[in-house]
């Protein structure tokens, strides 16, 4: 079977337990491997539009917790490490 990027990037993230991908430097870019019920923003891998110069600075990480993703503005917010309490049912 021939994959695409996007799969194995999917592959990836969720063989090593990463919630999804998010840009570092901007802070306001972020995706989940899976979508998550009620958050707004971008759902799933980045859209094919949205690939490009926008991600490639992306790198794996893990959900936040819903008060560190409402302090920032967010529906949801992933991050360099997982938060200790496992991570954030709604956090970007």
């Amino acid at each position: 079977m021939t994959m695409n990027v996007r799969q194995i990037v999917t592959e990836y993230l969720t063989e090593h337990g990463f919630d999804g991908l998010y840009d570092p430097d901007s802070g306001e870019c972020a995706c989940l491997v899976a979508p998550m019920p009620g958050a707004s923003g971008v759902m799933g891998l980045c859209n094919e539009e949205d690939v490009g110069d926008r991600c490639h600075n992306c790198v794996p990480g893990y959900l936040q917790t819903e008060d560190e993703a409402k302090r920032h503005g967010f529906d949801f917010m992933l991050g360099p490490d997982k938060p200790p309490s496992g991570g954030g049912e709604s956090g970007r």
